[in-house]
């Protein structure tokens, strides 16, 4: 079983485990929009290549509405890191005067079958190849007659696009990111602020139990920080309505703060 780290700031960290609550960003409003871009491109590449293997007429039109559909589709995303105590992470995710990271047991996160968590892709040619794959499932069906692209071409579409939402430059391969991916179906959206844009989001529940390690991230008063996580894990294990039965272990970054 593989555990993955969520880094936060400390409102953050509080509000997650105190409502057993993530919140998944829709990905066009990551901080970096051109990472959904990097993998869409890679596949519109491909497809493309099959657009221009001398098909007409209701072949083309199809090929032109996937394109269509890669341009508006969108899902939620949350971010984590299969390393631990990371700097860039810290950096990254974190406010400079400290943040939190909580370590999780993957397999048992989530009840919502619905959900993907995939590790996100950074060699170019791998990359390639998963695009080329998807666009060979798709080629015998954009030829055929009566197509019912609800029925046989979108599901292919869902299942690529929540690949290629996890393509990114071999230059962030040390982050070694693990992407949740949320259908937005049946889902309730929801709005915040940051930086003076307003962020669509999706609220996902998760097992608190699927907790294994709280991580203080590099900061001053460290001592006192995890003090008070003890105190913090301890009312959530009195909390009547959502128990932690089991307390998660806590540990210091041993990163330096002149990192």
């Amino acid at each position: 079983m593989r555990n993955i780290i969520h880094y936060t700031d400390g409102p953050a960290f509080l509000n997650i485990l105190k409502n057993q609550e993530l919140w998944a960003s829709d990905a066009k409003y990551l901080n970096d929009y051109n990472e959904i871009n990097h993998g869409k491109n890679i596949f519109i590449k491909e497809l493309g290549l099959l657009g221009d293997n001398g098909l007409e007429g209701s072949a083309s039109d199809i090929t032109t509405s996937i394109i269509e559909f890669l341009s508006w589709r969108s899902v939620g995303i949350i971010s984590f890191s299969q390393e631990a105590d990371l700097l860039s992470q810290w950096r990254g995710y974190c406010p400079t005067n400290g943040g939190y990271a909580i370590e999780l047991q993957q397999e048992s996160m989530f009840n919502d079958s619905d959900i993907i968590i995939n590790s996100c892709i950074y060699d170019k040619n791998d990359q390639e190849t998963i695009a080329k794959k998807y666009s060979e499932q798709l080629k015998p069906l954009v030829g055929k007659q009566d197509i019912n692209k609800e029925r046989d071409i979108f599901p292919i579409i869902n299942e690529m696009f929540a690949t290629i939402c996890c393509f990114k430059n071999h230059g962030f391969y040390e982050e070694k990111e693990v992407r949740i991916i949320v259908p937005p179906r049946n889902r309730t959206l929801y709005f915040r602020e940051r930086g003076g844009l307003i962020i669509p989001f999706y609220k996902i529940k998760f097992n608190l139990e699927s907790v294994r390690r709280i991580w203080i991230g590099p900061m001053k008063d460290s001592d006192l920080a995890e003090r008070a996580t003890q105190l913090f894990l301890d009312s959530l294990i009195e909390d009547q309505e959502n128990p932690l039965n089991d307390k998660p272990e806590i540990s210091i970054s041993q990163v330096s703060l002149r990192s």
